[in-house]
């Protein structure tokens, strides 16, 4: 088993080798790949190549941006490659020198207003404790009112139930007051038919009484009558 994993990882070594070795050759005759290079340059630089049957074939490369001229009519593609590299990296050194200037005016100017910026930190500090405070004590009230809103709230539904009761009572009594309303209205019908029956009761009575009267006249009449009418005979 050992020597089968022996002759297996010889091999594999072997094979391994083997294509190093052609990678390294095909590295060796193949060369750079400049039109590699140029097309991962063509983003920020033109590559223009001049072509004629009786000159040579010359390169120019300037940046596309700006249109700045990089190199000129040379006769070597990689000439004009290595230039435009040369420029990428020239100006790569300027942005990180401008960089660097722009880090240390920012240094100098942090440093200058680093005392203010930790006297804005203590004052920052001393207003958060302060409103942390003030913050505490609202939380406090807020509790207060949150249990006044409750007392409230138990006293709001007491009072309802209490209204609720007395409408109860209201609309009973209501009841009560038509109903004592329809009996008085009864009773004046009543009323009113008594007075009229008294009212005639009291013209019989008068009237009995004037038949009384005159009764009683005519009583008082009749003997003086008979004395008068003795009187008249006795002559005679």
């Amino acid at each position: 088993m050992i020597t089968t994993l022996g002759k297996v990882l010889t091999v594999t070594m072997t094979v391994v080798s083997v294509a190093f070795m052609g990678l390294a050759f095909i590295a060796r005759v193949g060369g750079p790949n400049w039109n590699a290079d140029r097309r991962w340059l063509e983003d920020e630089y033109i590559f223009e190549k001049v072509e004629s049957p009786d000159q040579p074939t010359l390169w120019s490369v300037k940046t596309r941006l700006e249109g700045e001229s990089v190199k000129e009519n040379t006769r070597i593609e990689a000439d004009a490659i290595l230039a435009a590299y040369r420029h990428k990296i020239d100006r790569q050194k300027e942005e990180v020198a401008a960089l660097d200037e722009q880090i240390q005016q920012v240094e100098s100017q942090l440093a200058a207003t680093r005392p203010l910026l930790e006297k804005d930190f203590a004052a920052i500090d001393r207003r958060l404790n302060s409103l942390r405070d003030q913050l505490a004590a609202l939380n406090e009230e807020n509790m207060k009112l949150l249990d006044e809103g409750k007392r409230v709230a138990e006293e709001s539904l007491r009072l309802r139930s209490l209204a609720k009761l007395r409408r109860e009572d209201v609309f009973r009594l209501t009841q009560q007051l038509h109903q004592l309303q329809a009996e008085q209205y009864k009773l004046d019908e009543q009323q009113s038919r008594l007075q009229d029956v008294l009212v005639r009761l009291n013209g019989v009575v008068e009237r009995l009484e004037a038949r009384n009267r005159q009764l009683r006249g005519q009583l008082k009449l009749s003997p003086s009558a008979g004395e008068k009418g003795g009187d008249a005979a006795a002559p005679n």
